[in-house]
This record gives structure tokens, C-alpha cells and sequence, in this order.
């Protein structure tokens, strides 16, 4: 518009080709790749290494005896088969240990100069072998000592004469039990690794029992009572019931999934400093929240019960400790609504003192619970009760169910690890 004045800020445009993004390298990053190509690259990058070191030593040992000393056609040839045994061995432990040893062989059978540091070649490659195939490390071990007594008896001036053929057979001895109690501490780490994710499989099983299940069958049956009463009332505080069970289940089954997946479970792992005033009292609002709403639960399903807890010494408690008493008392109070008559109620006892957990359960049961006992399904001694039955007992504790049609009782005796008793 004329007499108008505008004032326009040119912008280049920014463009892929103008953009420069600068992305920091990771030390931890780099290295873990550098891990992952040596891994794809060498079959046993540890023993490749080990070999390389030692291989490297041999190598320049060997042109320093093949240029100060007379030359020989048959010195270049052994230094070439030296060299491809030993990048043979870098490559392929296991078939370049059978490469290495021959070579050394022919070294100790046909007279020419040998390179002390080749011999610990040997020794690595025997030891390797033992570690992967301990039979084979075995008959390895033996043809290298074999051979240096026939150099011994082949060489009047031999450096395995005069008893040197014998310590060599020791050290050879050596070598191979070296490589065995390695491959029996690998085998020992690997099945402790391997006890580890039992161990995280089974936790997932119990939260999947414990939480999940219990959690699900509380809906089931609080959904089958809404549909089957005749009463006319506010379904609201029933429905927030059954959403914050499901709410709960769904947590605790991603957690468990988690678990499967070889994360962290979020109790921690055992070695857990024990006496955090912090730990503490979470373990205690996480109790007393428990039973609190399991309590309001089974009032949804119409049972009135007690719930008293006359001792709650919770310091010292080890996390195996308290998912046992939160586990455990989970499972008795899904019991209870399954198995057990509304009308009669329940009492429990739950009492925490440095020395044991105890807990007392005493409830009513339903009939159909009396014809599962007498077909030898004893009324709550299903998968989970039994589970604590087992690890009660595993400690020297007592696990007892008493099942009549009048009463159905529990009375456990757990002793604690507490650390001030050791």
C-alpha cells in the first residue's frame, strides 16, 4: 500500500543439508558395540586375546632368532607355520589350540631354533582346551608332553633333558587343572545366573497368584453377587470396587511382566540394607494398607470379620521376609473369600515380634469345601497355600490347617532372620 512502511526480517530457510546435529558419544556405548563386533567376530574373544598377547611375543621372538642366528630356509618355514597356528588359534581357540600344539611338536622332533615364549603359547592353548572340552585338553595336554620327553631322548643337548621334560609335564598338569577349575567356576556362575531367572520366573508366578488371581476371582464374585441380589441400591461404591480391584490386578500383572522380561522387581533384591527407618514404614503402611482393604473387600462380598495385629516389630525385616508376610496374608484373605461362609466371619491374627511371625486364622467353610477335603483337596492347601506351607517349613517353622465342617483354622509359626540374633 503506498505511504505504508514494512519492515520484513528475512529467514533463511533450514534445510537437511543446513542442519548439523552433533550426537556425544557414550564411552559405555561404544564399548558394549565394541563387545557385541569382537563377539560376532572371534568365537572366545577372552582366550583370542590372551593368545594374541602371548602370540604377538612369539612372533617377534621368533624373526629375532631367524635374523641374529645363520639363516635357514627350515627356520622361515617354522616361523610361517608358528605365525598360522597362532592367528588359528586367535581366530578359533578350539581348532587352532590342536594347531598350536603341533607346531611345537614338529619344534621338539626336528632340530631347529624354537622360541621359548611359544612353549606358554602351548600352555594358553592347553588350558583353553580344557576350559571348552576338557576330555580333548586332556589327550592335548598328554601329546605335548609326550613329545617333549622324545625330544629329550632325541637331543642329548635338548632344553627338555635333565629332568626339564618332567617339569614341562607338570606345568602342562598345571595348565589343564587351571583350565578346569575355570570351566567349573564358569559352569557355577552360569547355573547361579540361571537360578537368578528361576527365581524371577517364580516371583512373577507368585504376584500372577497372589495378586492377580486373587484380585480377579474378588471381581468375579463381586460382579456375580450384584447380578444375583434382589436388593435395589447404588451400584456406584460397588463399581469403584471392582475398578480399583482390576486397577490393582492390572498393576501387579505388568509387573510381573516386567519380571519375565529380566527388569528389576520393584521389592529390591535381598541384599537391601535391612533397618531403613524409610523401609520401615513403608512395610508398615503397605501391611496395615493391606489388610484394610482387603477388610473393606470382603464387607463388599458381606463377610464381617477381625483383624488384629498386637505386635509389629517390622525393623530388621530382609525382603524375602516381607513379601512372605504380604504374600501370605493376601492369599489367606482370598481364601477366605472363596472358601469360607459370609455369615460366620473370620478372625486373623497377624503378630510380628523379632523372633517369629506368627498368624491365626480361623473362618467357617462352605460346604462344597468339606467334599473337596474328603476327595483329598483339602480346603486351602492350593497352590499358593501349600507354597507358604513350604517355605514356613524350609525355615523350621510350623504351617498347620485344621479343617472340620464347623472351622477351618491356620496356625502358622514362621522364625525371622533377624541380624542382631547372629
Amino acid at each position: 500500500m503506498p505511504g505504508t512502511a514494512h519492515s520484513l526480517t528475512s529467514r533463511p530457510r533450514t534445510t537437511d543439508a543446513t542442519m548439523k546435529h552433533t550426537t556425544p558419544i557414550d564411552p559405555a556405548s561404544t564399548a558394549r558395540d565394541a563387545a557385541i563386533y569382537l563377539r560376532t567376530v572371534l568365537r572366545h574373544p577372552s582366550i583370542s586375546l590372551i593368545g594374541a598377547a602371548i602370540g604377538i611375543i612369539t612372533v617377534f621372538e621368533s624373526f629375532y632368532w631367524l635374523f641374529t642366528g645363520p639363516f635357514s630356509t627350515l627356520g622361515v618355514v617354522f616361523l610361517l607355520i608358528r605365525f598360522a597356528a597362532i592367528a588359528l588359534f586367535i581366530i578359533n581357540p578350539p581348532l587352532g589350540a590342536y594347531a598350536v600344539v603341533a607346531s611345537q611338536c614338529l619344534d621338539f622332533v626336528i632340530p631347529t631354533v624354537s622360541p621359548v615364549s611359544m612353549l606358554f603359547v602351548c600352555l594358553v592353548a592347553v588350558a583353553s582346551l580344557s576350559y571348552l572340552h576338557l576330555a580333548q585338553g586332556c589327550v592335548l595336554g598328554f601329546v605335548l608332553a609326550a613329545s617333549a620327553f622324545i625330544s629329550s631322548w632325541l637331543y642329548p643337548v635338548s632344553f627338555m633333558r635333565s629332568g626339564g621334560a618332567v617339569s614341562f609335564a607338570c606345568v602342562v598338569a598345571l595348565a589343564i587343572a587351571a583350565g578346569t577349575l575355570v570351566r567349573m567356576d564358569a559352569r557355577h556362575k552360569f547355573q547361579d545366573a540361571q537360578n537368578r531367572s528361576l527365581k524371577h520366573h517364580a516371583d512373577a508366578a507368585r504376584r500372577l497368584h497372589d495378586y492377580t488371581t486373587n484380585d480377579l476371582s474378588n471381581i468375579i464374585m463381586i460382579a456375580d453377587r450384584e447380578l444375583h441380589s434382589d436388593e435395589r441400591h447404588d451400584a456406584a461404591p460397588t463399581l469403584d470396587t471392582i475398578l480399583e480391584t482390576a486397577t490393582d490386578a492390572l498393576a501387579q500383572t505388568r509387573q510381573a511382566i516386567v519380571t519375565l522380561e529380566g527388569g528389576t522387581d520393584h521389592d529390591g533384591d535381598d541384599a537391601t540394607p535391612h533397618g531403613a527407618r524409610a523401609d520401615v514404614e513403608t512395610f508398615e503402611r503397605d501391611l496395615f494398607q493391606l489388610i484394610d482393604d482387603q477388610q473393606e473387600l470382603l464387607e463388599t462380598l458381606g463377610f464381617q470379620g477381625t483383624v488384629m495385629v498386637p505386635n509389629h516389630a517390622t525393623d530388621h525385616l530382609s525382603v524375602a521376609e516381607r513379601k512372605f508376610i504380604l504374600g501370605s496374608m493376601r492369599e489367606i484373605f482370598g481364601n477366605i473369600s472363596r472358601y469360607a461362609q459370609p455369615d460366620n466371619g473370620y478372625t486373623i491374627m497377624v503378630s510380628l515380634t523379632n523372633e517369629a511371625y506368627d498368624l491365626n486364622v480361623c473362618d467357617t467353610p462352605l460346604a462344597e469345601s468339606q467334599e473337596q477335603a474328603g476327595a483329598g483337596v483339602i480346603k486351602g492347601l492350593g497352590s499358593g497355600m501349600s507354597r507358604y506351607r513350604q517355605e514356613a517349613e524350609a525355615v523350621h517353622g510350623v504351617w498347620r490347617v485344621e479343617s472340620s465342617p464347623a472351622t477351618w483354622s491356620l496356625v502358622a509359626h514362621v522364625p525371622r532372620n533377624d541380624p542382631r540374633k547372629a
